[in-house]
């Protein structure tokens, strides 16, 4: 595994558990500004994380598919760019007062849950291991 892409990952790593410990000050301080504004590390967050898929995809020369680091990283990319959409399309960022609050605890379980299988695919041994029998398929394109 190339050093960069550790990095980059350890670092996407931090910055979902930095946006998770900003959403429970958010939620206890109902601030929209706060609330908006810790949204840019969580964005910042899943910048980088892509930026990890895309130096892995340099360094084994095929779509970063076929392991299970790999994979997991692309699910909370995958969760994180879920919980974007959701937060635009549902226009959370206009919430105040109470209903800010559960937007940040959405934002909390979401953010904790991205930091769970990050630090589960950072601490196995998943990047040197091929998916499981159920998931590889003939269809698939390396």
């Amino acid at each position: 595994m190339n050093v960069g892409t550790m990095t980059l990952f350890e670092a996407a790593l931090w910055q979902y558990a930095a946006a998770a410990g900003l959403f429970v000050l958010g939620a206890y301080l109902r601030r929209p500004a706060l609330s908006r504004a810790l949204h840019l590390v969580f964005l910042s967050a899943l910048a980088t994380l892509v930026t990890a898929m895309v130096v892995r995809y340099r360094e084994v020369q095929h779509a970063p598919f076929q392991t299970l680091f790999e994979v997991l990283m692309y699910a909370a990319a995958m969760g994180s760019l879920s919980y974007l959409v959701i937060y635009v399309s549902k226009k959370l960022y206009r919430l105040e007062g109470g209903r800010l609050v559960w937007a940040n605890i959405f934002g909390l379980a979401v953010s904790g849950a991205i930091c769970g299988v990050l630090l589960y695919a950072s601490t196995s041994d998943s990047f040197r291991n091929e998916l499981p029998p159920a998931l590889q398929s003939v269809y698939f394109i390396p």
